[in-house]
């Protein structure tokens, strides 16, 4: 008697754009890569979000084998930033962040830059979302390195709350936000998809907050040379 395991498997492939490093990091490589890979046929485009270039870093880095920045980002763009530049190039390919350290950003600013990318980009926005690992930049926002998850516990129920609630408050350990009207909406609904994303599995924060909340893959992987990153999401039914 044979036994077998079926999957049926759909992969979605995505791109990251040339934010980092001073000659690719251009509106012209960026324009090009985006139009090209929605032409493509690729799923999504996607940024990332280093906010320094630590010369004596507390921590490793823990995407290269030797713990070292990769010395691109010395020179980066705005992720947001550039995923409304590529927003207003592109008409269909979704627009991603991988990710975004949110605990480094205000969450009513930060919710609202995604709202607006939202809006701008007829709903193609993923809010891909990560605590970030870097004690210098810890430091440099002014947050403490301590209890970080509960914190991030707190900023995705904002983010929610911003993206949903016709009148916004929250009062929590962390943060408060008076009563409050907070806009724009996201066109999607209920709200824009959240991934979490990272290098460990502390990545995640309270499994209450996992339903709505999709994991983020990254697979290294090089590209004539150019792209650092291909991002699959595997759906496995």
């Amino acid at each position: 008697m044979t036994y077998g395991i079926h999957l049926l498997v759909n992969m979605q492939v995505g791109l990251r754009l040339p934010q980092t490093g001073r000659n690719l990091a251009t509106k012209e490589n960026i324009i090009y890569l985006a139009k090209q890979a929605e032409n493509a046929g690729f799923n999504s485009l996607w940024v990332l979000e280093r906010l320094i270039w630590p010369i004596n870093p507390h921590d490793k880095y823990p995407g290269t084998i030797d713990g070292k920045f990769p010395e691109e980002w010395q020179y980066i763009f705005d992720p947001l930033g550039t995923l409304t530049f590529a927003a207003a190039n592109t008409s269909k390919i979704v627009l991603g962040t991988s990710v975004i350290d949110m605990l480094f950003h205000n969450p009513v600013i930060l919710a609202r830059r995604f709202a607006t990318l939202d809006v701008l980009s007829e709903g193609r926005a993923i809010a891909g979302c990560g605590l970030g690992w870097s004690k210098d930049e810890y430091e440099v926002s002014s947050i403490p390195f301590k209890d970080r998850g509960k914190r991030a516990d707190e900023y995705l129920q904002i983010l929610k709350k911003i993206w949903t609630d016709d009148i916004v408050e929250y009062r929590g350990q962390f943060y408060d936000i008076p009563a409050s009207k907070i806009g724009p909406k996201p066109i999607q609904k209920p709200h824009i998809p959240i991934y979490l994303g990272g290098y460990s599995q502390n990545t995640t924060t309270d499994g209450d907050m996992i339903n709505s909340i999709k994991m983020l893959h990254l697979v290294p992987r090089v590209i004539m040379g150019v792209l650092p990153y291909l991002i699959l999401f595997l759906n496995i039914k």
